[in-house]
């Protein structure tokens, strides 16, 4: 779950391995074979990307599998711990001896080969060797979120401004995929350019959804904005306005090249506004795109949790912002985090996944995330 890859790397257990090698290199997905033997295959696929299949004995399994999927200094951390038990790690096993000159420890899978390390089973998320066998040492890895914990999706975009589908048609998709609830968040009228809603426009806008409401007893459809950050920190809707949505998502989608100054005390400011509760997408990156825009985010992870404001992880692949290494900080600090698709159609619901993975990566936990609640307590939480 980096959120960019260059390369894939699969690795599986198999004692017929030519056999293996051969079926991978006839996949349909295949465009190109690079280099193909009983143990390594190498393939280039439509999408472009190279992908190298990896065919080991089950004994190497464990261990080749740990090698590929942590990072540099994770394997670094992983194989010093080894020495310093006079044994040695490589991706073909652990051993007796410094030099690996030994007998082999046999280790079935990842949660074995951690055990004998006396470490508790490391997610290979968190493998990137930032406190994860200090935390396993000291059995204070956290349990993860998962995807299932997720009850509701908060940032869902439709037709009313820059979307691909209706109101019903966005509820009856989230409902469908087993949420409890959902918040509709269009695009407010400094958005122009996406068609952002009026003040006109909410008035039939929340009758639709009052009406659509009354035909689903076990789903909720909550009302919300993205409200645009103006240039000088004001939300762009008076406070009588704002009072009339569920939820308030803030965003800043122009006049993004101001000095790193000047743009944190604007988001510093849209934070503390009494409506504002979730801070949409809070770099601007747009991965292999766009870098983020120059904000302080210490000064903004203050500021949020200081103000009950949740930091918003953007699930769109494009995005996945807040990044991962500040949403842990964020999450030391105290700060609650949205997990949002910000979802334009409706085939973006299905993001949520990826960016579930990009949340266990920065350490989080249920608890963290504010869409693990109920309907019911979100609605509390955000009028506290």
């Amino acid at each position: 779950h980096k959120e960019v890859v260059k390369d894939v790397d699969i690795v599986l257990g198999t004692d017929t391995p030519a056999d293996v090698a051969a079926a991978f290199a006839a996949l349909p997905q295949v465009v190109e074979v690079l280099s193909q033997g009983d143990r390594k295959t190498t393939v280039r696929l439509k999408s472009g990307i190279q992908v190298d299949l990896r065919l080991v004995p089950d004994e190497h399994y464990a261990s080749m599998l740990h090698h590929f999927t942590g990072s540099k200094d994770h394997n670094v951390a992983m194989r010093s711990r080894a020495l310093s038990r006079d044994l040695h790690l490589n991706e073909y096993g652990l051993f007796h001896g410094k030099k690996g000159d030994g007998d082999r420890i046999s280790t079935t899978d990842e949660s074995e080969l951690f055990g004998a390390l006396e470490l508790a089973f490391v997610p290979p998320e968190l493998r990137e060797g930032l406190g994860e066998l200090e935390a396993g040492e000291t059995d204070t890895l956290p349990v993860l979120l998962q995807a299932v914990d997720v009850r509701g999706m908060l940032h869902v975009h439709t037709s009313a401004s820059d979307g691909s589908d209706t109101v019903a048609q966005m509820a009856a998709a989230v409902r469908q995929r087993g949420y409890d609830y959902v918040c509709i968040c269009d695009h407010s009228k400094s958005a122009g350019y996406v068609f952002g809603l009026k003040e006109s426009d909410f008035d039939a806008q929340h009758a639709e959804i009052d009406a659509l409401q009354e035909d689903l007893a076990d789903f909720r459809v909550l009302k919300g904005i993205e409200s645009d950050i103006l240039r000088n920190g004001a939300l762009d809707y008076p406070d009588a306005v704002l009072a009339k949505f569920d939820l308030v998502i803030v965003a800043i989608h122009n006049t993004l090249a101001m000095d790193e100054v000047a743009l944190t005390a604007r988001v510093v400011k849209a934070l503390e506004h009494p409506a504002t509760n979730i801070f949409a997408h809070p770099t601007g990156r747009l991965l292999l795109e766009r870098e983020g825009y120059k904000v302080n985010l210490d000064e903004v992870i203050n500021a949020a949790a200081a103000n009950n404001v949740a930091l918003e992880l953007n699930t769109h692949p494009a995005r996945f912002d807040l990044d991962w290494r500040w949403l842990r900080r964020a999450r030391d600090a105290g700060c609650r985090i949205a997990v949002n698709t910000d979802a334009h159609r409706i085939s973006d619901l299905d993001s949520l996944e990826l960016g579930t993975g990009i949340a266990r990566k920065g350490w989080l936990t249920p608890a963290d995330v504010i869409n693990t609640m109920t309907a019911e307590q979100l609605l509390i939480w955000a009028k506290g």
